[in-house]
């Protein structure tokens, strides 16, 4: 099949899109990508052809690029991607599905998939409108007015409906979906799992040590609740407990979180590295000895799963999680660590003792055997690609919401 994926977003770097598409080029299928890009360096490769995967990058200007987030009450996000999905259309033939990333473009996607009469999938990577729910840009008086929660979520429940198929990447994603009404047949899970093939080695120095070392890898926003490991930190170095905290990252809160490391006293044990090449980040973490994913709970972070957990249960490092629904579920299942409440750092404190004083007992093979029967990338790409097979072969889903 020829399928024009739509991704409002950079590419590369976006690990689960290249993930989904390695594993459709590999099944036979040749990929039509259209993205979009803030970067002035983008305008001159802005189309790249190739034999299985063809990019269009699209050039957006501030104001459009900023407009994004109010798509649904001003014009000019739509408007744009619709003028440039008419000229790649008129230039690519026999189009064979829609494949939209994420929720933004679902109302594009789907005019499309009915205007060359072929299936839509719309892949959530992630619960959109409660992200917007807990994003400062849209918590503004401004951004309530421009983005209102409520305008998306019915949004949402409209595509959902039309979609042929739906994947999300979690069990309680798809459970969150089903509570809307869709029938459980069109929404399949294909998660952010690992990719063992590409994923790379480190060597933990995991002996005799007495844990000291903290390593967080990912964005560094409000949302992801690095602010109360820094005061439970706190906690543990007026109680003489000695520790460190790596943080290897970036985004919009960083220099919040940096004054706030200042104004703690902590800053002397808190090292920021900013966003840092993936073999980079690797050396740290393998200097590391326990993993936090701090995350903030709430109904975008109880409703889909990092990347980085399955990295951890892979390279066999102790984690220390907040009570998010699926971090919960598969740390409790493969013993790969510790819950504290996402919001209290006197339970982040303790532990992380509790973790520190049985370090020694923790088995890394216990997760690992579980990842490999169920947590690898093999299985769900698996998945994606029986979706197509499935597709390909019933045509009812044509003309699924005409």
């Amino acid at each position: 099949m020829k399928i024009m994926m739509l991704l409002p977003g950079n590419f590369p770097p976006d690990l689960r899109v290249e993930n989904e598409i390695k594993a459709l080029v590999n099944a036979g299928h040749k990929i039509i990508l259209v993205c979009q890009t803030t970067n002035e360096a983008d305008k001159s490769i802005e189309y790249e052809p190739s034999k299985s995967l063809t990019i269009y990058r699209l050039f957006l200007n501030k104001l459009i690029y900023k407009s994004s987030v109010a798509a649904l009450t001003l014009p000019f996000y739509f408007n744009f991607w619709s003028r440039k999905l008419k000229e790649i259309t008129s230039r690519e033939n026999d189009i064979d599905a829609i494949h939209v990333h994420d929720l933004p473009l679902a109302r594009l996607g789907f005019v499309l998939s009915r205007k060359l009469n072929i299936p839509f999938v719309l892949d959530l990577h992630e619960n959109y409108p409660e992200l917007l729910a807990i994003s400062e840009h849209t918590n503004t008086f401004i951004g309530r007015i421009l983005s209102p929660i409520s305008l998306w979520k019915h949004y949402e429940k409209k595509y959902l409906k039309l979609a042929s198929k739906i994947i999300v990447v979690v069990e309680e994603a798809r459970d969150r979906i089903l509570k809307i009404g869709i029938n459980n047949e069109d929404v399949v899970i294909v998660s952010n799992t690992l990719d063992t093939s590409s994923v790379g080695q480190i060597n933990l120095n995991m002996n005799d040590v007495d844990p000291t070392e903290l390593f967080y890898g990912g964005g560094v926003t409000k949302h992801r609740g690095l602010q109360f490991v820094l005061k439970g930190i706190k906690l543990l170095l007026d109680r003489g407990i000695e520790v460190n905290f790596h943080i290897v990252g970036a985004g919009r809160y960083l220099e919040e979180l940096k004054k706030l490391a200042i104004n703690l006293g902590v800053n002397d044990h808190v090292f920021f590295y900013g966003h840092l090449k993936y073999n980079d980040m690797l050396k740290i973490l393998a200097a590391s000895h326990i993993a936090v994913i701090p995350h903030i709970k709430s109904g975008h972070t109880d409703s889909t799963i990092p990347h980085k957990i399955f990295q951890y249960i892979y390279f066999g490092l102790p984690i220390l999680s907040t009570n998010c629904l699926p971090l919960v579920r598969i740390i409790n299942e493969t013993h790969a660590g510790l819950i504290y409440k996402f919001d209290d750092p006197v339970d982040f404190s303790e532990k992380f003792i509790e973790l520190k004083q049985n370090i020694n007992y923790f088995d890394p093979n216990y997760g690992r055997n579980i990842l490999f029967k169920k947590y690898i990338w093999n299985y769900d790409a698996n998945r994606l690609v029986d979706l197509y097979v499935n597709l390909k072969n019933s045509k009812s889903y044509f003309l699924h919401g005409q």
